[in-house]
């Protein structure tokens, strides 16, 4: 008995250790996430203005028109897209 009682001050020791790493871990990951989504929908903005304003400046309209994603033309929209928006955190 003496010796699960002298087990327990270590073990919750280190369990606040490994929460305190797994919240760590988890944030940065949470991070990682949240920047890739951003820029995935960075990228998709920009495919579909492009595509919207190539059909326009053709003459078409865009909300008649039959369109067809200008993803060869955005390719570079696609590897490095421009902020055009900050997402703020609300609690």
């Amino acid at each position: 008995m003496s010796e699960s009682k002298s087990s327990i001050p270590k073990s919750s020791k280190m369990k606040a250790a490994v929460e305190v790493q797994l919240r760590y871990r988890l944030q940065d990951r949470l991070q990682f996430y949240v920047q890739s989504f951003a820029q995935v929908s960075l990228a998709l903005e920009a495919l579909l203005q492009r595509t919207v304003s190539d059909y326009k400046s053709a003459g078409h309209d865009p909300q008649s028109s039959s369109l067809e994603i200008r993803l060869i033309q955005s390719q570079d929209d696609i590897r490095n897209p421009q902020v055009t928006f900050k997402a703020e955190r609300y609690n």
